[in-house]
């Protein structure tokens, strides 16, 4: 039995090839700004976003995301059931986006057709891609999709995330901050740390020095024992100087831990903003 793994454009893999990559599709969450059409992410780079932003205006020039509406995911669920004979999308956390209820609402329309199993990671970036990574192999092995969703769902707990998130107007939208709390934090150059906790932005920390963004991150990392893989998203522009310092505190506490390192990309940065920057950490099992 066949089971094709659905994900988003937020997902970020920790291996550009990995097993059951083959059965793995992705729902496009394209990126609109002001004055120009929707661009697919694949299109355009994080590192745009500033030079578009600017030339827009900072005010109503922010991206939006754009999500895939109900009807549009029934079609391409519709479209996979002719090829496999379950489905198990796994998408990013409900809480920062609309995608996971509509996918669900798609799926109830055509339970007579087909399996779908619909799961909320409850994460995204790295995060997202490790949980479709865990779930590719499943599919590959030929497994169910009840099963997939029993072992992704004990996955999930053991995913962590720190978020320095500078652009606090993308919180506002999002409804992680009020627009006083946007408006007051940018005035002051307040940049607040989050972490990302059962699908929520939970505030731990505000800073306003980049050693003091590295010192909280590394103490972060080091609650863990044992890591699987651990994952360095840069934002744009990008923090080189701070960034190495961090990766080699890393290194000297855990010196065989897999790292990877990744650009926080389109469909995340219209999420959360181009400047965003963290740390995602996959705990082993016990």
């Amino acid at each position: 039995m066949s089971t094709c793994i659905i994900t988003d454009t937020t997902a970020q893999f920790s291996a550009r090839l990995f097993p059951g990559q083959e059965h793995v599709r992705v729902v496009t969450l394209g990126v609109q700004f002001q004055a120009s059409i929707e661009t697919e992410p694949e299109r355009i780079k994080t590192s745009q976003f500033p030079q578009i932003l600017e030339a827009e205006g900072a005010g109503e020039g922010y991206p939006r995301l754009v999500v895939p509406s109900v009807a549009e995911l029934q079609t391409l669920f519709s479209s996979l059931a002719t090829k496999y004979n379950e489905i198990v999308g796994i998408f990013l956390s409900g809480n920062l986006c609309p995608l996971v209820a509509r996918a669900r609402e798609a799926a109830k329309n055509l339970s007579g057709l087909v399996r779908i199993e619909i799961i909320d990671a409850q994460t995204a970036g790295p995060g997202l891609g490790f949980i479709v990574q865990t779930a590719a192999r499943a599919a590959q092995e030929g497994r169910e999709a009840r099963e997939i969703r029993h072992l992704v769902q004990g996955v999930i707990p053991r995913v962590f995330s720190i978020l320095c998130i500078r652009g606090l107007s993308y919180l506002e939208r999002i409804r992680a901050l009020d627009p006083a709390q946007a408006t007051v934090g940018e005035m002051l150059g307040v940049i607040p740390v989050f972490m990302l906790e059962q699908g929520r932005l939970i505030p731990v920390q505000k800073i306003r020095h980049a050693r003091q963004l590295v010192d909280s991150f590394f103490e972060f990392v080091i609650e863990f024992d044992r890591v699987h893989h651990l994952a360095l998203v840069q934002g744009v522009p990008s923090y080189p100087q701070e960034k190495k310092m961090l990766r080699e505190r890393i290194e000297a506490e855990f010196p065989s831990l897999a790292i990877s390192e990744h650009i926080i990309n389109p469909s995340l940065s219209a999420i959360l903003g181009p400047h965003t920057i963290g740390v995602f950490v996959w705990e082993e099992e016990d």
